[in-house]
């Protein structure tokens, strides 16, 4: 299957992006918030939010996508993402909020994920052909998975290398800040045909 370039763009968005929602299913979060030293049930409410916050959210970003924009619906949930990390990241360095700082950037995270998955599928449907779906979605799939795993070790790495784990927690949350900003980028280069319907 020879990939357009508009389909390079989104599935080099996708293996930006989604490292930050692996975090949540590796076990980086997970490790992260031990380390601040919460509670076993503060950890799985942490590591719940987003979820919720997506599942009760979704629907309703999804019904005014189409009124404000697709794009605009989603560049504003990656940049709450971004937001959501660098709350993360000052959980550390705030011993007395850093529960609050935590609770906030998880939920950030939620609801930006919420505002770019409502509309995701229905940018870039147009751009597949009818016949070739599957096997794009399979190719866009297995790449963002590989690049996840592969930042799965790398993770552990810096933290297995460090011997501050509140600097190396923050070196990993700071390269999801940045590839959430690739995504952001290379998300905009994708057009919007359904504003031409």
């Amino acid at each position: 299957m020879k990939l357009t370039i508009h389909q390079k763009t989104i599935i080099t968005s996708q293996c930006a992006g989604m490292i930050g929602t692996n975090l949540f299913t590796s076990g980086v979060l997970l490790s992260y918030s031990q380390a601040l030293g919460f509670s076993n049930s503060t950890i799985l409410i942490l590591l719940a939010i987003p979820e919720l916050t997506g599942t009760f959210l979704i629907l309703s970003f999804a019904y005014y996508t189409p009124r404000i924009g697709i794009k605009i619906i989603g560049a504003l949930g990656i940049i709450l993402g971004i937001l959501g990390f660098f709350l993360l990241i000052g959980a550390s360095y705030s011993p007395t909020s850093q529960l609050f700082l935590a609770f906030m950037g998880v939920t950030l995270i939620g609801i930006g994920g919420a505002m770019f998955n409502s509309g995701w599928l229905a940018l870039i449907t147009p751009l597949i052909e009818k016949n070739s779906r599957g096997r794009f979605l399979g190719i866009n799939r297995f790449f963002w998975q590989l690049v996840s795993i592969a930042f799965s070790f790398v993770a552990l790495s810096i933290i297995k290398n460090s011997e501050n784990s509140k600097i190396a927690y923050s070196i990993i949350l700071m390269i999801v800040v940045f590839l959430q900003i690739i995504r952001l980028i290379t998300y905009n280069k994708i057009p919007d045909q359904t504003e031409k319907e």
